[in-house]
């Protein structure tokens, strides 16, 4: 299911944050266009790239299955599939 892709977001910014992901202060569609990212991960292509800021962080989205917050791959969705890698 594409909108899986959110709590893998979710996920892999409570990871950098050394926290589990309910004990995030915000949510992510406070800070991203979230049904842009699941229409972007849901679509064909893997050559875009989607970027926003979180609370102390910069968390970004590539159609390849890279999560990074500030630059630091924190999880890799090998086979574009959003599991959980904790």
């Amino acid at each position: 299911m594409s909108d899986e892709i959110i709590p893998a977001v979710v996920e892999a910014i409570a990871d950098a944050e050394g926290c589990s992901p309910h004990a995030l202060e915000f949510a992510l569609y406070e800070h991203a266009d979230t049904s842009a990212l699941v229409s972007l991960w849901s679509s064909d292509g893997d050559d875009w790239e989607l970027s926003f800021d979180v609370p102390d962080y910069v968390a970004t989205v590539r159609g390849t299955g890279e999560i990074l917050v500030d630059d630091t791959v924190i999880r890799n969705l090998n086979g574009r599939t959003a599991e959980s890698r904790c």
